[in-house]
């Protein structure tokens, strides 16, 4: 770690040295150095609940406006995992998207253990928490952030590993807009359209909406079911509102609908001393290839998330102090079934909610009031609130699960009632020590404290039947606790509570170069397995907390007359308390609980860095190094996984992104070709040692041509130009259930897309 501290205070010298004459020049306003780094695009981030410049804020950040997801051709959150340092994304049918930062991602109920727990990295739309990820998310947005370490003192409660930021482009008084359409491969059909309209002096509203469908690439040999397609259709409505001078309400509202057949998982290795069945299954896969599968349940992926937002800002007294309310509202419903076993077979399918139901239905209002106000001069600024989350199922959540074993099938079924309530109060300020004395001029000082109560509670009721053997069998609890259930039915819950904190200095060198160092905490709710009696040790689990120390530098300068742009940060995180999904024997029998088994330290660095050589060539590099080892992990039943990789934590991951504007008469307008190589290194994606344990490393390419002619665009693209066959998720149970199954991701797609703004 020393080394890699060493290598950011270097790059912090070389960026110091390499542009004196910037600093000198501030007072002069020299237009040449203005216009020359104006090239390289800044982006507006509000890491710090306020609009500011990425390079003024001491957050490890990868920001992205429409114009740069639009070039590296993202379109869903695994797209977006191959240009961000640190991140990686999990996607399955049964529940939204998961983001892992540095190693960080979800715990509890979201991996198979018990009520609690939840996301380590957790998206906002408009700053408020949301369950949408993409597809169909992607679009007419301002920006799109990903702020890496613990976020918890500004941001919601359970950002141990980050955040996801969606900033919509908000209304303006201007009429506009613009539609946009993309065709391609495998029946690809996307259409994008957004209208800006101003109705009054002070009031405004923009709707946006796109329909995406792709025909998937995995396809069914006996029913022709195509897997891994998209059908989404997306809706935003914004209105902006300034009746008076000081005060402005954006009420934002968001509705996605999914209605696919979900991943195709494909079988890979199978245990014959287990489930010997499946291995002449196991032989035939591996003649079709990755392509082509063959189920006996066909899998499907429908879900529909409602976001309203309202964000209300009043300045009552203007430069000092400002009153600021975000609530919010979201309903998000998903019925996620997948044949997980990816055999003719039903060895483990799980067939998601009863027919016309839900298997996740949760309604979330959220609650955010807090005040932001400056003083000193605007030598302080300070913003301190309270926020209030409440989780709750406003309809039946059924869950089927069938499993083949030697009597013949057990059909499972769970009936579930969830809530979760949390409250926080927060602060945070930052001091100016410049306007104390001008021999401090350009450092900062920030510190900020929340502390957190979180409340989470399940009612389940699960029965079983061996067709012709019994009925009504009680699965809910372990035997003998689940034969006096009555109703099969088990409601219990938890109360946690923990403190997130953060503490940096910031030092502008000039109005270009930033250094910083910030030490955070993220804390992350507790909870209990629902199917340990109250008494039992095993019952509850703790919060985990992440200790995150970063040390960074972000600078726009000249090397030799070619603007450039840095931002380098190292990072070390102590990770105690980590929520595991391991096995414990309770009451005689081995069960699958989340347990607080490890503790882990991961440090890495982290480069984003864009230079223009010449004038028409623009060069963009991202890179992540992480080590991530356990420092202790072991397992109630006694398993010592201390030597085991770190999951979902690859050592590696780089992208190169290239634009060079051709040779073209502007009369006819603007020609550019570019292209983006992208490479994470091999990845560990269970926590045992099993076959198929490990993603290989992959390289990706795109290649893209765009023309534009004023309000007029048209590109040609190319992704996966290698048509390279690469694992994104697997289903590692080879010990547990004697298989394992995996995804693969997109093959060569070429398509065009025309763009018309008006």
């Amino acid at each position: 770690m020393k080394a890699q501290y060493r290598l950011a205070a270097t790059v912090s010298v070389l960026a110091l040295c390499s542009h004196p004459a910037l600093a000198q020049d501030q007072g002069s306003g020299s237009s040449t150095e203005a216009a020359n780094v104006g090239q390289i695009e800044t982006v507006i981030v509000t890491a710090t609940r306020t609009r500011e410049n990425e390079l003024n804020v001491p957050v490890a950040i990868t920001a992205f406006s429409q114009n740069d997801l639009d070039q590296k051709n993202i379109q869903t959150a695994n797209d977006l995992q191959n240009f961000v340092p640190s991140l990686d994304v999990l996607t399955i049918a049964t529940a939204p998207d998961s983001f892992t930062i540095r190693g960080i991602g979800p715990t509890g109920n979201l991996t198979g253990g018990g009520p609690g727990g939840g996301p380590g990295v957790v998206a906002y739309l408009a700053e408020a928490p949301t369950n949408a990820g993409g597809p169909g998310v992607f679009f007419d947005l301002e920006s799109l952030q990903v702020l890496k370490g613990p976020q918890g003192t500004l941001f919601g409660r359970n950002t141990t590993g980050g955040a996801v930021l969606m900033e919509p482009v908000r209304p303006s008084n201007e009429f506009g807009g613009y539609a946009d359409a993309i065709l391609g491969d495998f029946g690809r059909m996307q259409y994008e359209a957004a209208v800006n309209v101003p109705v009054l002096d002070w009031l405004s509203f923009r709707v946006a909406g796109m329909t995406d469908d792709q025909t998937g690439y995995t396809r069914d040999i006996v029913t022709n079911i195509d897997y891994n397609d998209r059908h989404s259709r997306s809706f935003r409505l914004g209105v902006l509102a300034k009746p008076f001078e000081g005060f402005e309400n954006y009420l934002v509202a968001q509705y996605v609908y999914y209605n696919q057949h979900g991943a195709g998982y494909v079988l890979v290795a199978a245990d014959p001393n287990v489930e010997p069945a499946l291995m002449p299954y196991l032989a035939l896969q591996q003649v079709r290839g990755p392509s082509r599968v063959s189920y006996d349940y066909p899998e499907v992926q429908k879900s529909r998330a409602l976001d309203v937002v309202d964000n209300a800002s009043w300045e009552v007294v203007p430069d000092l102090l400002t009153i600021k309310n975000v609530f919010s509202y979201s309903h998000y419903q998903n019925n996620g079934g997948i044949d997980a076993d990816a055999s003719p077979l039903a060895v483990a399918d799980l067939t998601g909610a009863d027919p016309g139901g839900w298997s996740d239905d949760r309604a979330t209002f959220t609650e955010d009031f807090h005040l932001q106000g400056h003083g000193l001069h605007d030598g302080l600024t300070w913003q301190a609130g309270a926020y209030f989350e409440y989780t709750h199922n406003p309809g039946p959540q059924t869950y089927n699960i069938d499993f083949l074993a030697s009597l013949g099938y057990l059909v499972h079924q769970d009936r579930k009632d969830d809530k979760a309530r949390s409250r926080a109060y927060y602060g945070q300020a930052t001091l100016d020590l410049g306007a104390l004395s001008p021999a401090f001029e350009g450092i900062n000082l920030t510190a900020g404290y929340r502390y957190t109560w979180d409340y989470v509670y399940e009612g389940v009721s699960s029965s079983g039947t061996i067709p012709g053997v019994i009925t009504g069998l009680c699965v809910t609890g372990p035997a003998p606790l689940a034969s006096f259930l009555p109703n099969c039915f088990q409601a219990n819950s938890s109360n946690s509570s923990g403190a997130s904190w953060t503490l940096g200095v910031d030092y502008h060198t000039s109005d270009r170069t930033m250094l910083y160092m910030r030490a955070s905490q993220g804390y992350k709710s507790g909870g209990f397995n629902a199917s340990v009696p109250t008494n039992n040790v095993y019952y509850a689990y703790k919060p985990e907390k992440a200790l995150d120390v970063e040390l960074g530098v972000k600078s726009e300068f000249e090397v030799a007359g070619m603007p450039a742009r840095v931002d380098l940060d190292a990072f070390h995180t102590d990770y105690n308390d980590v929520q595991r999904s391991v096995y414990a024997t309770v009451l005689g029998l081995p069960l699958q609980i989340t347990s607080n088994a490890a503790s882990a330290t991961i440090q890495g660095i982290e480069l984003a860095a864009t230079v223009i050589p010449i004038d028409p060539v623009t060069l963009s590099v991202t890179y992540s190094s992480n080590d991530a080892h356990y420092n202790r992990y072991i397992t109630p039943i006694g398993q010592d996984f201390t030597d085991h990789p770190f999951e979902y934590t690859p050592k590696h991951k780089v992208s190169v992104d290239a634009r060079y504007k051709l040779p073209f008469d502007s009369s006819w307008g603007e020609l550019t070709l570019g292209g983006t190589v992208s490479y994470q290194s091999k990845m560990v994606v269970a926590d045992d040692v099993e076959p198929f344990d490990t993603i290989s490393g992959y390289m990706l390419a795109n290649l893209r041509l765009d023309w534009t002619r004023g309000d007029w665009g048209a590109s040609v693209f190319v992704t996966n130009v290698g048509n390279k066959t690469y694992r994104i998720l697997s289903n590692p149970t080879y010990i547990s259930s004697g298989l394992v199954s995996t995804v693969y991701g997109e093959p060569r797609m070429v398509g065009i897309e025309l763009h018309r703004n008006f």
